[in-house]
């Protein structure tokens, strides 16, 4: 387990977990960011979330 409990995932670990459920990887090169603190109560009492603020990644894109 990771800082505070929670469990630190690679992208291989993911594409290897969720290919086991019989979902096919699609290699692309694409980054985004996630957008769900946005929505969250926390964060809107605590005055929101800038921009900079959000998480930004690599895409995973699967086919079933």
């Amino acid at each position: 387990m990771g800082e505070r409990g929670r469990c630190k995932y690679t992208y291989k670990k993911l594409i290897d977990e969720i290919s086991g459920y019989g979902l096919k990887y699609i290699e692309k090169d694409l980054q985004g960011i996630h957008f769900e603190k946005v929505y969250s109560p926390y964060y809107q009492q605590k005055g929101g979330v800038t921009f900079d603020g959000l998480e930004r990644g690599k895409l995973l894109v699967f086919e079933k």
